[in-house]
């Protein structure tokens, strides 16, 4: 005979092993084992903020900053949740949560990009060395004059259990966004229709792109950007 006792935690479910199989010296193989696993309770809370309707949904307050930054921030929250319960011998079970990470992600890009899921996910598919070896992930790059591109990553981390993990449990945090993608452009310095360096800088904005002309130098511009504001001098 055997069976196990679950204890509940706040972050954990952890489980007692009681099994009955000697194996050496009159030793149950089993007995007293501790097992960790990933409560489904918190899969299904994390997924929440995703999901309207079962369905994976944009985050509308991202669509206006850049590819690198909202990878970024799907990433962070990603390896946070599987490197908190590598111990856990379910970690297999943050599938799902990935999955509703992902399309989340590549919903909030091929809205950004006015472009479908399809697109936006072979357009940012990489493969990428990691400590566990080549993997396949999403990256959003943000080039930089003169310096190599700063590279973020999705779904780098494998859902594989780590018996020699230590989990370190953070301070909490108060949650924050990408910085602006418009205070990037306009810390530039740079008019984005001539590419000088003026004194100083504006910033114009239109109510909708419809509004533009685009026999006009600005509005050809703006037409082939998509944002509704342009950094001028």
């Amino acid at each position: 005979m055997g069976g196990s006792r679950t204890l509940q935690s706040a972050r954990f479910h952890i489980t007692v092993a009681h099994g009955q199989v000697a194996i050496r010296k009159g030793r149950r193989s089993q007995n007293g084992t501790i097992r960790l696993r990933v409560p489904t309770a918190v899969v299904r809370a994390k997924a929440a903020d995703f999901l309207k309707g079962g369905k994976p949904q944009p985050v509308a307050a991202l669509v206006h900053h850049d590819d690198h930054a909202i990878v970024g921030w799907y990433g962070a929250r990603d390896r946070g949740i599987v490197n908190y319960y590598k111990l856990a011998g379910n970690i297999y079970v943050l599938g799902r949560l990935r999955w509703v990470l992902q399309t989340s992600m590549l919903k909030t890009l091929a809205g950004k990009h006015h472009s479908t899921v399809s697109k936006i996910a072979a357009k940012h598919k990489a493969k990428t060395v990691t400590p566990y070896g080549l993997r396949t992930c999403f990256e959003g790059r943000l080039d930089r004059s003169g310096k190599p591109p700063l590279v973020a990553r999705f779904g780098e981390v494998p859902l594989k259990r780590d018996k020699y993990a230590r989990i370190i449990d953070p301070a909490p945090q108060t949650a924050t966004r990408p910085p602006k993608e418009i205070i990037r452009r306009v810390r530039r310095g740079r008019c984005e229709l001539c590419g000088d360096r003026p004194p100083r800088v504006e910033v114009h904005q239109v109510r909708a792109l419809a509004a533009l002309d685009p026999a006009t130098e600005v509005g050809k511009a703006m037409l082939a950007m998509r944002p509704k504001t342009i950094v001028l001098w």
